[in-house]
């Protein structure tokens, strides 16, 4: 069972989003410093914005360069879209994927009421619950006209494991409540995935 060409295009689209914010973000800050040194009087100070001025220069063009890396994934999903159905559903695709994924993201609290014994509690209290989350993070709903597709990354960890084990039937319930108009069906476990397919009613 393999990820659909939308789902690997949105991990890709959302890292290279927060790899190029972060990117901007450093780079519009340096520039500022850099700056604010070579309005300085003192020499060792402009020396020092000259050294890292060419280092901001090569940040602003990886970020533009990720930028236009985005933008053409972006469009070319849209147009996939356009001709297979509606554009509309790739943005609903893409905020039912973070309803989904805060709908699974577990806290320490949450997670003890799960736990099947007290001998796995302090265990599972903190790798457990990162690897579950981590997990979590990369869950995407795929939209369209007559079926909707929902890909769980599953963690490597056992205990976080059995946590999605004990969560199957409220995360299809969620996703039936999300989608009213799709019959939901059981999931399909095949090594590290778990996919629930839905069709239109």
């Amino acid at each position: 069972m393999k990820k659909s060409l939308f789902a690997k295009l949105y991990h890709t689209f959302v890292l290279g989003l927060k790899v190029d914010l972060l990117l901007a973000v450093t780079a519009g800050f340096v520039t500022f410093v850099t700056s604010e040194l070579s309005n300085s009087r003192a020499p060792s100070l402009v020396r020092l914005a000259a050294a890292i001025e060419p280092e901001v220069n090569i940040g602003w063009k990886v970020t533009i360069i990720i930028s236009v890396i985005l933008t053409f994934l972006l469009a070319y999903e849209i147009l996939l879209h356009a001709k297979r159905d509606r554009v509309s559903y790739l943005f609903s695709s893409v905020y039912k994927s973070w309803l989904l994924q805060r709908f699974l993201h577990y806290t320490e609290t949450q997670i003890r009421p799960i736990i099947y014994s007290a001998q796995f509690t302090t265990i599972s209290r903190t790798p457990a619950i990162r690897s579950f989350n981590r997990a979590a993070q990369k869950a995407v709903v795929e939209l369209n006209k007559n079926t909707i597709t929902v890909f769980i990354k599953l963690p490597s960890s056992q205990q976080a494991q059995k946590i999605f084990k004990e969560m199957e039937s409220d995360i299809r319930e969620e996703i039936s409540n999300r989608n009213p108009d799709y019959t939901i069906s059981q999931p399909i476990r095949s090594k590290n995935l778990m996919r629930f397919d839905g069709t239109k009613k």
